[in-house]
């Protein structure tokens, strides 16, 4: 089995190599809106050296590590796999022991694999923006929470992955499911703290944000590796409960598609 997955893995790699200019285009355009937040923040902070608790350094760090955060742990594969059950070129995955969601998750690891090779320059470009920009800017990381910020990684990126699963299943019976896709970014943007950080929101959005799951996504494993935040036993234990919730939720309802699903040709 392994020697099938790793097979997977370089196949992936190799064709996702063949868009290696869209993939890098793509990298260009995710990197424009971290640049632009740039400006309109030294802007705010005009005349200001704290807002919120926050310095401007600060500010620029958190999107700078939402942007590399969010490169590795968002899912993006539900437009290119609800097509495929539309066409019905899932029928392989249901019959043989490479199930349809592991092949997914394959594929999806090995993506963020070779993003990480292509998302370094953009990176070191954003960087070189912000030191014209902000010139004593500089980083501020606790990296004694390395492994806390690991596992929380970890969590984000199943945890995003199951939700994506979660559209791809709609299309075993909505034919316009992977419409979905833009409310799950609104919904991450919003409620796992990609906006912004969470000192800037309205007291009674940030209760609900931190009383949700979501938090886990961006807004705590950035507070945590910035110092801001400290991990306690309940946030382990209602991350991982979180994650094992959505995974069972995720079987059943791909159990379910499985038998509602029919096809015909090939």
């Amino acid at each position: 089995m392994f020697r099938k997955l790793y097979a997977l893995f370089r196949l992936t790699i190799m064709t996702a190599i063949q868009f290696r200019a869209e993939t890098f285009l793509w990298m260009l355009i995710d990197i424009i809106p971290p640049i632009t937040m740039i400006f309109i923040w030294k802007a705010i902070y005009s005349g200001d050296n704290i807002l919120r608790g926050y310095t401007l350094s600060q500010v620029i760090q958190y999107y700078m590590l939402v942007s590399i955060l969010y490169r590795f742990a968002e899912s993006h594969f539900e437009e290119y796999r609800s097509q495929q059950i539309r066409e019905g070129k899932v029928d392989i995955y249901l019959v043989k022991p490479l199930s349809f969601p592991l092949m997914i998750l394959i594929s999806h690891i090995s993506n963020k694999f070779l993003s990480a090779f292509i998302y370094a320059p953009t990176l070191l470009l954003f960087l070189a923006v912000v030191k014209s920009v902000i010139p004593d800017f500089a980083f501020s990381l606790q990296f004694s929470a390395l492994l806390p910020f690991l596992f929380l990684f970890a969590i984000s990126f199943l945890v995003q992955y199951m939700i994506g699963l979660w559209i791809t299943y709609a299309t075993f019976w909505l034919e316009g499911s992977n419409g979905l896709e833009h409310f799950k970014w609104f919904f991450v943007a919003l409620f796992g703290g990609t906006l912004m950080p969470l000192p800037f929101l309205p007291a009674w959005l940030q209760d609900l944000i931190m009383a949700s799951p979501f938090k886990y996504l961006y807004a705590i494993p950035i507070a945590v590796l910035d110092g801001s935040y400290a991990m306690t036993l309940f946030d382990y234990l209602y991350a991982l409960a979180a994650a094992v919730a959505m995974w069972l939720i995720s079987s059943f309802i791909y159990d379910k598609a499985r038998l509602h699903y029919a096809s015909a040709g090939g």
